[in-house]
């Protein structure tokens, strides 16, 4: 994709936003995160054969501390500078207009090779992913804020240098990890 201002690519990404069905409003916690996204180059416009955008995914750079933090407290990163502290990508929006994920699903998953280490939060839970380990891709969920993601940042730490990409946050009840 060429280059674009953060205001363009923060108006886009708004207006794709709006085109996506069945999603909550846009509210002020997403619109700091676009805005972020577009200000640190943490966003990917997907578009068509014609170069007409129908999607978009935003994501912030962060460490394991960041994803420590999220998992025991539901915080989420806030300040600009939390969307590039790091290499892990913590997806924070995906959205496709109706009809095209088709075309999309190829700017996708070349989006995901080019960031193999990173998570995404659905219903409440962390979900950690690695496309590149040894093993094949994995996956690793943890419950959000349930006490059961008690390990330190040295824990995650360690953890990191053991494995390719295995943080022990301790895994959620009725969750363990999986192959995708």
């Amino acid at each position: 994709m060429d280059y674009k201002q953060p205001p363009e690519t923060f108006a886009l990404m708004c207006d794709l936003r709006s085109c996506v069905p069945a999603r909550e409003p846009i509210d002020d916690e997403l619109l700091r995160w676009l805005k972020f996204s577009a200000a640190s180059d943490a966003c990917e416009i997907f578009l068509d054969q014609w170069q007409r955008p129908i999607g978009y995914v935003c994501w912030a750079g962060v460490d394991l501390e960041t994803l420590c933090r999220l998992a025991r407290t539901g915080a989420w990163p806030c300040l600009p500078h939390e969307w590039q502290e790091g290499s892990l990508a913590l997806l924070l929006d995906l959205a496709i207009c109706p009809g095209s994920f088709g075309i999309a699903r190829g700017q996708l998953r070349a989006f995901l090779r080019r960031h193999p280490q990173g998570a995404y939060v659905r219903q409440d839970l962390l979900t950690l992913y690695n496309l590149d380990g040894g093993g094949g891709p994995s996956q690793r969920r943890f419950l959000i804020g349930s006490g059961e993601a008690r390990a330190s940042f040295s824990d995650l730490e360690a953890a990191n240098r053991a494995l390719p990409w295995a943080p022990a946050l301790g895994s959620a009840p009725g969750t363990s990890p999986d192959r995708p």
